[in-house]
């Protein structure tokens, strides 16, 4: 069809409907007058609220590196570590140690701080404290600790226990 035709049976088409858009044309202006008339208005219906869903974007900022360093260091306390009582949840923090002893003793320590600029894994260095007070008073170095490294858990043979003394006081 080209657009000659198109148009040309656009044409008639209105031209043969003529009657029946007029009548249309007519209801709906009739319709129009009567609402504007009477002063008919359609309100709409008050909505009751059942439930109100609270949605969140989590836009939050960054944490700054200040934040970052002080929720590290958090972690990786003997306050935290300490509750911790088997090796792998231990080892999962990344700053605590498991550390262990030939009389069966075995602990979640905190890991001692890597030096400025160091690539090695936290905790390679062992446990902050490198003994223990023995249930007699006496200091008892670790046998061996483990740490996280990448995603496997290490372990290396303890430093010795450069304290000395036996007076120290045993807490649990």
């Amino acid at each position: 069809m080209t657009q000659q035709d198109i148009v040309t049976q656009s044409g008639y088409f209105l031209w043969k409907n003529k009657l029946y858009i007029l009548l249309v044309i007519l209801a709906f202006g009739g319709l129009s007058i009567y609402i504007a008339i009477n002063n008919i208005k359609f309100e709409k219906k008050k909505m009751k609220v059942e439930r109100v869903l609270v949605i969140e974007k989590m836009s939050i900022a960054p944490p700054s590196l200040d934040e970052l360093n002080t929720a590290v260091q958090n972690q990786t306390s003997n306050g935290t570590c300490k509750p911790l009582s088997d090796k792998s949840g231990c080892t999962a923090l990344g700053g605590c140690v498991w550390v262990t002893t030939k009389d069966n003793i075995k602990k979640c320590m905190a890991a001692q701080p890597l030096g400025t600029g160091s690539t090695a894994a936290t905790g390679s260095d062992g446990p902050s404290d490198m003994c223990y007070c023995s249930k007699d008073g006496k200091l008892v170095p670790w046998e061996e600790y483990y740490y996280l490294d990448g995603g496997t858990i290490e372990s290396k043979k303890a430093k010795p226990c450069v304290a000395s003394g036996d007076g120290c006081t045993y807490t649990n």
